[in-house]
């Protein structure tokens, strides 16, 4: 009914990144967390579970007319997108990704990977991106035909897609998220774990 005053937090008093980052854990019964945390929370937490609520108010749109629109009791398209797959009802992939709203694109590209091209978790985490510039609210707005392409994309398939009327943009280090990946071999047991060469992060066993 008001608005409330919130006094600054001292300096020095929170360590908080400038980014999401993801974790994907994997447990020796194959037990699988994959956990997208990202800067933007309001440091309200549920009691109890530690869960921080988010405050990014980014991909609301201040169109009256748009679904996405701001207002009260409505939820935010989300871009944050951690993924379990489950494969003959065993455990079979855990990803998810940092990267702002170009997080789904980056899951999806490495799930088809991996699920579509039965690509081990390195080389599907590692390989060549492209990212679609399409957010019509977005802040700065964004052209719908516009593609980053990582350098490993060869120059057919970047003619290919000029021709279909895409603008290539120069690609910029940022534009490719950061993702973790653990894929299972249920024949095996073997774990195979990939941190995005792209940001800092490591996989590790024990």
């Amino acid at each position: 009914s008001r608005a409330q005053f919130y006094p600054p937090v001292r300096p020095g008093s929170t360590n908080q990144s400038e980014h999401t980052i993801n974790h994907v854990i994997v447990d020796k019964d194959r037990n699988m967390v994959t956990m997208t945390q990202t800067a933007m929370h309001s440091r309200v937490t549920v009691p109890g579970t530690g869960v921080a609520f988010n405050s990014d108010m980014t991909y609301f749109s201040v169109d009256p007319a748009d679904i996405n629109v701001i207002e009260a009791g409505q939820r935010p398209r989300l871009v944050m997108s951690p993924t379990i797959v489950m494969r003959y009802g065993q455990p079979h992939l855990a990803l998810g990704a940092g990267g702002g709203w170009t997080i789904n694109q980056t899951v999806l590209q490495v799930l088809l990977r991996v699920l579509d091209y039965d690509m081990d978790a390195h080389p599907a985490v590692s390989a060549p991106r492209f990212v679609l510039r399409y957010l019509d609210n977005s802040i700065p707005y964004m052209r719908g035909t516009e593609l980053d392409l990582e350098p490993g994309i060869g120059e057919p398939t970047r003619n290919a897609l000029a021709a279909m009327g895409h603008t290539l943009l120069p690609p910029t280090s940022d534009n490719f998220g950061g993702l973790s990946a653990v894929r299972v071999y249920a024949n095996s047991g073997v774990l195979s774990g990939k941190a995005d060469p792209r940001r800092e992060g490591q996989a590790v066993g024990w």
